[in-house]
């Protein structure tokens, strides 16, 4: 007959070891895995989309996993529409499979409802109860999800007293994970005797378990002592007094499981309310710590920028610095050049001048050649009258010279006498040559 091997316990009880290990034994995985994480290496073994539809069904009645609140089944709006999601998710994830070992935690608080769609399908049900310490899952928790002390010791009571409840009738056995991680073979004997398959005890034989279980990957982290605590020993030590939970002298500790279940339904809403509260009073801490956590970075990276600014406010500084020094160096050259300038222009008008008397100079002497040079054309011409020409001129330069010697009317005589007779005479008069020379001297 075809089998399915329900793997029910609270989170971080082991489960996932377990199903990991059944199939190594021969047990098909489901079509979507979901994968390993840091919290889990090897895997979680357990199908995602199960996980999702079970998540539905529990918001289909306002709960979710980490609710401590008993889960009430009898309130499903639309029961056979949650049975047909489960239904088709469990085909569609193992199609045609004979024997499936579904492991999701979610399935403790779930488990009539799977129970239901076995009796559907034509599945035999097994269910093997996960067996972990409440201290244990609930620093584990702690560590996980930061989840509070007191939230893991209620969850705990409420999927194992759950598990527990609802497996009553129904052919099942308790694992313990300790033994399960320290003596594999030896757990997985007992666990492939009660589900009597045979090609899991031979593939146990054939050695297809060694190397998978790794003791080192059970964590015992420290948890404290606190009033929820006391009650989830209480509920694990009645179940370990139970024994495999079939033994006939169980009913007495059924009945104080019952009880238990009762006084944490009536509990749990109250728990339920405070963590509420709890959980917006930590939301809003997230928020703040959020806000002050970007508002450090943010001073951090203005931090960064004031010093950026203020190793450039230095640089600047030291290039004011250096310009001002630069700056006074070319004053002092400035007035060093233009110092040499004022001297250098009044040296050149003072060549300027001299320049420009020589070029006088130099007027008068070119004159003066043209003018010897017409003489000595009319002496070629005509030399006697020339030279009569020249000694009247030199009479007239002798009488100026005797100007201030002679009287009056004796120097208007001699010059009337010694007037010059022709008009190129009276020009070389009026330039005056040998004036232009005296002045050159």
């Amino acid at each position: 007959m075809r089998t399915i091997v329900f793997i029910v316990g609270m989170h971080r009880s082991g489960t996932s070891a377990l199903a990991g290990c059944l199939v190594q034994l021969g047990y098909p995985l489901p079509q979507d895995p979901m994968l390993g994480t840091v919290h889990n290496p090897k895997g979680y073994f357990e199908s995602n989309a199960i996980r999702h539809a079970n998540d539905r069904a529990l918001a289909a009645i306002g709960r979710n996993w980490s609710d401590c609140r008993p889960p009430d089944l009898s309130a499903l709006p639309d029961k056979e529409a949650i049975l047909c999601d489960l239904e088709q998710t469990l085909l569609a994830e193992f199609p045609q499979a004979d024997k499936i070992a579904l492991k999701d935690p979610r399935i403790s608080l779930l488990l009539p409802l799977w129970l239901e769609i076995c009796e559907r399908q034509n599945y035999a049900a097994k269910i093997i109860l996960m067996r972990r310490h409440p201290e244990e899952v609930a620093a584990s928790l702690n560590r996980r999800d930061n989840m509070p002390f007191a939230t893991g010791y209620y969850l705990w009571s409420r999927y194992t007293l759950e598990a527990e409840r609802h497996s009553r009738g129904t052919s099942r056995l308790r694992v313990d994970s300790k033994a399960l991680m320290q003596a594999p073979e030896a757990t997985l004997s007992q666990v492939v005797e009660f589900l009597g398959d045979d090609s899991a005890r031979e593939n146990l034989a054939a050695g297809q378990l060694d190397g998978f279980v790794q003791p080192d990957l059970l964590q015992v982290p420290d948890c404290p002592d606190i009033p929820a605590r006391q009650d989830a020993d209480g509920i694990f030590n009645a179940l370990d007094q139970i024994g495999q939970l079939d033994a006939p002298d169980c009913d007495r500790k059924i009945a104080q499981l019952n009880a238990y279940h009762q006084a944490l339904a009536g509990s749990s809403h109250a728990l339920h309310d405070l963590s509420t509260d709890l959980r917006k009073d930590l939301s809003r801490l997230q928020d703040s710590l959020k806000s002050f956590k970007d508002f450090r970075a943010k001073h951090a990276e203005l931090g960064k920028q004031r010093d950026e600014l203020k190793a450039q406010y230095a640089q600047t500084l030291k290039q004011c610095d250096e310009a001002i020094t630069k700056h006074g160096t070319l004053n002092n050259r400035h007035d060093a050049l233009t110092e040499k300038w004022e001297t250098t222009q009044a040296a050149y008008e003072q060549t300027q001048s001299k320049l420009d008397l020589a070029l006088l100079q130099l007027q008068a002497c070119e004159q003066h050649i043209q003018h010897l040079s017409e003489s000595l054309e009319d002496c070629r011409k005509n030399p006697f009258a020339t030279l009569s020409e020249n000694l009247s001129y030199r009479v007239l330069i002798s009488l100026s010279k005797m100007d201030k010697i002679l009287p009056g009317s004796t120097r208007e005589t001699l010059k009337n006498t010694a007037k010059p007779k022709s008009p190129r005479r009276d020009s070389l008069k009026n330039r005056q040559p040998f004036g232009a020379i005296e002045t050159l001297k």
